[in-house]
């Protein structure tokens, strides 16, 4: 297992039971940095006001995609909570949800998750799990994405493969 999945790992058991210790998951962005032939994670907490409005966090994840133009930094993500939401890919609303017409968080039906991105020069992915925020309790695991596009998406930009 590289440094990288074994980052990746310590990641996921972190937010999970962070999660089940407290009933609620705060905000961080991290990265994994190699320096001088040690690998050193860095943490960072968000302010609530970056995840406040879309312009807030479209400038979080400026930054972020700049911290990971530094070829030092081999992994960065952020972990958050959020609402989910299983449109079937035939509904009306999937077109209202993408266009931003409609946020997930209106809907009746959503979940609360607690989500992981996850993102290096090669890969990134989307971590996350349906929690009950009353009873610290996590349940399922959304289906892992590893192809997805937005504002927490692409933070090593023209490195992706």
């Amino acid at each position: 297992m590289t440094q990288i999945e074994k980052f990746r790992k310590v990641m996921i058991e972190g937010m999970k039971e962070n999660f089940e210790t407290t009933g609620y998951l705060v905000p961080i962005a991290f990265f994994l940095l190699k320096i001088d032939n040690e690998y050193q994670p860095h943490f960072m907490e968000i302010n609530g006001k970056f995840l406040s409005n879309s312009e807030y966090k479209k400038d979080l994840a400026s930054k972020i995609t700049e911290i990971c133009q530094n070829p030092m930094v081999l992994a960065a993500g952020v972990l958050t909570e959020a609402y989910g939401v299983r449109i079937p890919t035939d509904s009306e609303l999937i077109d209202k949800v993408t266009s931003s017409e409609l946020s997930i968080s209106q809907l009746d039906e959503k979940e609360e998750l607690i989500v992981m991105t996850f993102s290096t020069p090669v890969k990134q992915e989307i971590i996350a799990y349906v929690v009950d925020a009353n009873n610290k309790t996590i349940g399922e695991q959304y289906s892992q994405v590893d192809n997805f596009e937005g504002v927490f998406s692409g933070f090593f930009g023209w490195n992706r493969n």
